[in-house]
């Protein structure tokens, strides 16, 4: 390219720059909406992915009903396909906080030896410290950031106490309180949408990190599992999800044994802990009736007493009679008994004697029983001591010698196979050897064969070369030569054929020695087994000996022992007695002694005594009488608390017998259990992030195309006016002599350079700003890290070349069909369009009645159709486009206000665990209380997989137990008209969505499949408006003579008394704690969690709103900038007949308000179809988004379009201020 012509084109730009910075502006919007809505879906997904691999998140996670066990875990492990297994500890609890405050907390496991190894194994969902530290010891936790912890009153440093609210804590947990010690993030938990829990309230609001010894369960509650090659693939496209599912089918393959193992193991418990149980019941039993009988002997001993005591009150009351008589009879006859009382005294003392000798006899034999005696009960409880350290080794040696035997018959086979392996290969390393000699011998022969061939040219040849040999003596040379190549050539297959039996050996050498060593480590293991199995046997042997003999001492010596007590005990009991009658015959010598000496005046004396105890026995017997009245008082208490006792105890044991009945029952409806078997999709976080994306990815696939077609419409009316307005020019260097090429030239690279830099600036914006925007618009529901903003050349080229495509399209187009025309035709101005009326003048009564400027304006818009319909076109489209942006927002908003208050009137829902014991139950008492729940009823609800032509959606079949009452909790009507839709008894009412997908209407036949995988045909009766997922309503006798089987009714509707937050929270805490609640669901918290996924949305949204609204200021900007640059004479012109600035101005404003305003009009009708269209191409099965636009969003739209037609006129009145009048008298250029 010349310097002159390229010094031209750079003028042009200087002289257009306006225009071409609006070519820039647009394509580099055009280009970069394009290209960065398009690139920010594979940048989530990349930089999710990114973020889901570096933490190690889980493939895959395993619930099982009864638990799973470390075999479990190991089976998992040995799949496979598996990388890496983590199983863990889950449960939810409530916590107290320092301030009191009650938390529902979902308390999981990690493994503690292993979140700080550099290379840990078996630690998925790792985590990363945001605050704080990760914890150590067994009774820190951290805290999940997503919690709004600060808010909930605790934080890094404050200890959580497990509440006693929480039912038999001390089964799951080790510890009741837990120290916080940091805050963490994590893959699996990084959205702000809790979980649901199976306490409290319902709800997650914290999530708590632990080490595993802070749990006492026997099983485990989950296994994480991690693919291998999983990493390698996107987790938020299919072809993850295909991946995984190879791994996840092998382990559906081994649940159905290890949950028949598991049931195996659970029920053999059962039965030993009822076992145990039953045992326990009858120990109580009896020793209730046992308790009961002493009591009752304990009566009859009391009755027995009072009787007895009433007997001897009365022979009390005759002794005191006969006392009485006595006392006056012995004072009569004292003088005779002296005499006699000393005979007696004298033969007592002689008695005393003997006995006393007797006693000291009984005594020292007594003593020496005594130490016999104690010396064999040492010897008998070390005998039973001895007994006592000898079971468990016993049974320790009886249990651990079984296993050692299985652990030698499986080894056995394993050291024959390895020996015979390793036979094998050595057979074959010395068949290679004798290959590998017979092919070194071959490559000797062949290089002495070489040799020789060589020695023989080399004396054939002399002195002369090999080539001048070969040339002079060819009939000599040339047998040599062939001879030598011919040797050669066995060399070279001889060296080859060494080289493949020297691999061979070193193969089988190396195969022959791991073989080898692989069977000398087999044979080790093999004898260590057989060691410890015959040291085993002899420590079973040894220790059945020493119990048998132990047992033996203890049986013989127990009975002699036993005996010896009786014995020693009789004799003491007689020695007792002899000391006590010695006792007695002293002092009855003394007494006599002492009455022999004073009898005269004790005579006297006696008989005063027993005057005075006579007088002593008449008050004592006063006292018994008032001690048997204080007894017989006593003795109804007595009988009253023992009927109370033995009523109490009897229904103890009633309850501890329908405890046992119960258990029996549970053990003989034990059902086999089963393995969950979980994907990332189950995961909150995950399941939602991944929506989104999808979300995002539906609304870039169609949006930017409409976007893009506006800005490259735009950008082709600019260069096609611009090549018209330079005709003059043009017709110039073609007269010149310039080539139709070189004309060309300048306008393509006019077009190119700006249409390039725009491309350019638009792919350095879009892919950094778009992505970077929609992140962190999700951030603020997401815990995510930063985005990956990744140069997508794909989606580079698409855009750039569309654009570029564009632009030279017309660029050539307009500079083609100029360019046909002569120099002279080219170099005239272009003949103004015959005047003719436009159809407004025909109506006389408006036209006579507008001024001359209005006129003129008319005039203009319709008689140049062209710059008409392409401005109104423009502006249509950016109209259209914030129609739609605002239209998206109205159909998403709409949502939730409509799903959840519109169709669905129910405040709760509540799954119940087993339907056929739900009449009687708890639930039933708690749901009947009107204080809670002002109505309820039964519905089956089951999720199923129906195939219609080419498509395949989820369906939810909604069968009421009560037809008539389902009115009070889903509202049935369609949705246009807003006409009530009755329930059908015989046929089925679909939602709209499901009939749009499926092309079904009124009156069609549809077959559907249960979840059970029966299939029934049903006619539909009714179509009615819903929003979230696909629901088929139909009667329970519809249902079960469809599939054969009649439905569980497992969920409740209900309408709360009380719809407040605390009202809520009470309602659940109540139904979470009655027996054969599943689970419980407010409705309110599920409007609040879609509520939150729609804002996620409206975030795009707004993007798309703001996006559009800069569209539509560039695009009036440009087509008012062309318009004035077209019409620069003419508005010079007017200016020469006088008029104003203002005046000029109004002349201008005048056409583009009123082409404004006709586009904005157009705009507002494209846009009700461009919104109908996005919505049907962003929708996904489970959701039907809004079908109307409100009535503001139309006046947003056009009021937003009309002020930036006011702004760019407000821009432009700068320009036409500096229009000079010498415009007019200048020639055209």
């Amino acid at each position: 390219m010349k310097r002159t012509y390229r010094k031209t084109v750079v003028r042009t730009i200087r002289q257009s720059l306006s225009r071409f910075l609006a070519i820039f502006a647009i394509v580099a919007l055009g280009v970069g909406f394009l290209a960065g809505l398009l690139a920010t879906t594979p940048d989530m997904r990349y930089s999710a992915d990114r973020f889901f691999d570096e933490t190690d998140l889980f493939d895959l996670r395993i619930v099982g009903t009864l638990g799973l066990t470390d075999e479990d875990v190991e089976a998992v492990r040995a799949i496979d396909g598996v990388e890496q297994v983590m199983p863990a500890y889950s449960s939810d609890a409530i916590v107290n906080t320092p301030s009191g405050d009650a938390l529902v907390a979902r308390i999981q496991s990690v493994p503690l030896d292993q979140i700080e190894a550099k290379e840990p194994e078996g630690y998925l969902n790792r985590m990363e410290v945001v605050e704080g530290r990760l914890p150590v010891k067994e009774d820190e936790c951290v805290v999940e950031e997503g919690s709004d912890y600060r808010a909930m009153g605790f934080s890094v440093g404050d200890t959580l106490t497990i509440s006693p609210e929480n039912e038999d804590w001390e089964d799951t947990f080790a510890r009741n309180e837990l120290k916080v010690v940091g805050v963490v993030s994590t893959s699996a938990y990084f959205s702000i949408e809790r979980e649901s829990a199976s306490v409290g309230d319902g709800t997650v609001d914290v999530v708590l990190y632990t080490g595993e010894q802070n749990f006492t369960l026997d099983v485990w509650t989950d296994i994480y599992v991690q693919v291998a090659g999983a990493k390698g693939y996107d987790s938020l496209t299919d072809a993850y999800t295909d991946y995984v599912d190879l791994t996840a089918q092998k382990i559906e393959d081994i649940s159905g044994e290890r949950s028949r193992i598991r049931y195996e193991q659970v029920k053999t418990e059962a039965e030993e802990a009822l076992a145990d149980a039953t045992a326990e019941y009858e120990d109580a039993k009896a020793e209730a009736e046992q308790k009961l009988a002493d009591a009752e002997e304990e009566l009859g001993d009391g009755r027995s007493a009072i009787e007895e005591n009433e007997k001897k009150l009365e022979n009390a009351q005759k002794e005191i009679d006969s006392g009485q008589a006595e006392l006056d009879a012995n004072k009569e006859s004292l003088p005779g008994t002296l005499s006699a009382k000393q005979q007696q005294l004298a033969d007592a003392q002689a008695k005393l004697i003997d006995a006393k000798a007797e006693y000291e006899a009984g005594v020292a034999q007594v003593e020496q029983k005594s130490q016999e005696l104690e010396s064999a009960k040492q010897q008998l409880e070390q005998a039973k001591q001895l007994v006592r350290l000898l079971e468990p080794t016993l049974t320790q040696a009886q249990e651990a010698l079984p296993k050692l035997q299985a652990r030698v018959d499986e080894l056995q086979p394993t050291v024959d196979s390895a020996k015979q392996l390793a036979d094998q290969l050595e057979a074959a390393r010395a068949e290679a050897q004798t290959k590998r000699d017979e092919a070194a011998s071959a490559l000797d022969a062949a290089n002495a064969k070489l040799t020789n061939a060589q020695a023989a040219i080399d004396a054939a040849r002399g002195e002369l070369t090999e080539e001048e040999w070969a040339a002079q003596k060819p009939e000599e040379a040339a047998p040599l030569l062939a001879a030598r190549t011919e040797a050669e050539a066995r060399v070279q297959t001889a060296q080859a054929e060494l080289d493949t039996a020297q691999q061979a050996l070193d193969l089988a050498a190396g195969q022959a020695e791991t073989a080898r060593a692989q069977a000398d480590a087999a044979q080790a293991l093999l004898d260590e087994a057989n060691k410890a199995l015959a040291e085993g046997q002899q420590t079973l042997n040894d220790t059945q000996a020493q119990l048998d003999e132990a047992k033996a001492q203890i049986a013989e010596n127990e009975p002699k022992i036993t005996e010896g007590k009786k014995q020693l005990e009789a004799a003491r009991a007689q020695l007792e007695e002899a000391k006590k009658q010695i006792t007695e015959g002293e002092k009855q010598i003394a007494q006599g002694e002492s009455a022999l000496s004073m009898a005269p005046g004790l005579a006297q004396l006696k008989l005063e005594l027993a005057q005075e105890k006579l007088d002593s026995a008449k008050a004592e017997l006063e006292d018994g009488t008032a001690q048997l009245e204080d007894a017989r008082q006593q003795l109804s208490e007595g009988e009253a608390e023992y009927a109370e006792q033995k009523q109490s105890a009897e229904e103890q044991l009633a309850d501890a017998k329908q405890q046992l009945d119960d258990a029996r029952k549970q053990i003989d409806e034990l059902e086999e259990p089963e393995w969950y078997l979980l994907t990332r999709d189950e995961n909150v976080s995950f399941a939602s992030l991944k929506s989104n994306v999808q979300k995002v990815e539906a609304i870039a696939r169609v949006f930017p195309v409409f976007f893009f077609l506006v800005a490259a419409l735009v950008a082709l009316t600019t260069m096609t006016r611009m090549v018209e307005e330079e005709r003059l020019q043009i017709g110039t260097m073609k007269a010149l002599g310039y080539s139709k090429k070189s004309i060309m030239a300048k306008y393509v690279i006019y077009a190119m350079t700006a249409t390039v830099a725009g491309c350019v600036f638009g792919l350095l914006v879009g892919f950094n700003l778009f992505p970077t925007v929609i992140w962190n618009a999700y951030s603020m529901m997401y815990t995510l890290p930063r985005i990956y903003c990744l140069f997508n050349a794909p989606y580079a080229a698409i855009a750039s070349g569309a654009a570029i495509l564009c632009t030279l399209a017309a660029t050539l187009n307009a500079c083609w069909a100029t360019l046909m025309e002569t120099p002279a035709t080219l170099m005239l101005p272009k003949a103004p369009k015959a005047g003719k009326r436009i159809l407004l003048e025909r109506v006389r009564p408006v036209w006579k009645r507008m001024k001359f400027t209005h006129k003129v304006t008319a005039r203009n818009l319709f008689r140049y159709k062209k710059r008409f319909f392409m401005t109104v076109v423009g502006i249509a489209g950016c109209t259209a486009l914030l129609v739609t942006g605002f239209g998206l927002h109205d159909s998403i908003s709409d949502i939730v206000n409509k799903q959840f208050g519109k169709v669905f009137t129910y405040d709760f829902t509540v799954s119940v665990r087993a339907p056929e014991e739900f009449d009687g139950s708890e639930l039933e008492e708690v749901l009947g209380d009107s204080s809670l729940v002002t109505d309820w009823t039964l519905v089956h609800q089951e999720q199923s997989e129906n195939e219609f032509g080419d498509i395949t959606f989820e369906t939810y079949l909604f069968v009421p137990e009560e037809s008539s009452h389902i009115g009070s909790f889903v509202d049935l009507h369609e949705r246009k008209s807003g006409e009530p839709v009755a329930f059908s008894e015989t046929g089925v009412v679909i939602s709209e969505k499901m009939s749009e997908r499926a092309n079904l209407s009124v009156g069609d036949t549809v077959t559907l499949e249960n979840k059970d995988g029966r299939t029934g045909t049903f006619r539909v009766d009714g179509i009615v408006e819903n929003y979230v997922e696909n629901y088929v309503y139909m009667s329970a006798e519809t249902y079960e003579a469809a599939f054969g089987q009649a439905p569980e009714f497992d969920l409740v509707l209900g309408h709360a008394a009380d719809d407040s937050d605390e009202g809520r929270a009470a309602l659940n805490s109540t139904l979470l704690k009655a027996e054969g609640v599943a689970g419980v669901s407010q409705i309110n918290d599920l409007k609040n969690t879609f509520s939150g996924m729609m804002q996620k949305i409206d975030i795009i949204v707004v993007v798309l709103i703001v996006s559009a609204g800069v569209l539509a200021f560039v695009v009036l900007y440009n087509l008012t900038n062309i318009n004035i640059t077209e019409r620069t004479k003419e508005i010079a012109t007017i200016k020469v007949l006088g008029f104003y600035d203002s005046e000029v101005s109004a002349y201008v404003y005048r056409e583009s308000v009123a082409l404004s305003v006709i586009g904005t009009l157009v705009g507002l009708v494209l846009g009700i179809f461009l919104h109908m269209f996005v919505i049907h191409s962003v929708e996904v099965d489970a959701v039907m988004f809004g079908r109307t636009i409100k009535p503001m969003s139309y006046v947003f739209s056009a009021l937003l379009t009309l002020v930036f037609s006011a702004l760019v006129n407000l821009v432009m009145h700068r320009k036409l201020r500096h229009i000079s009048m010498v415009e007019s008298m200048k020639a055209p250029e």
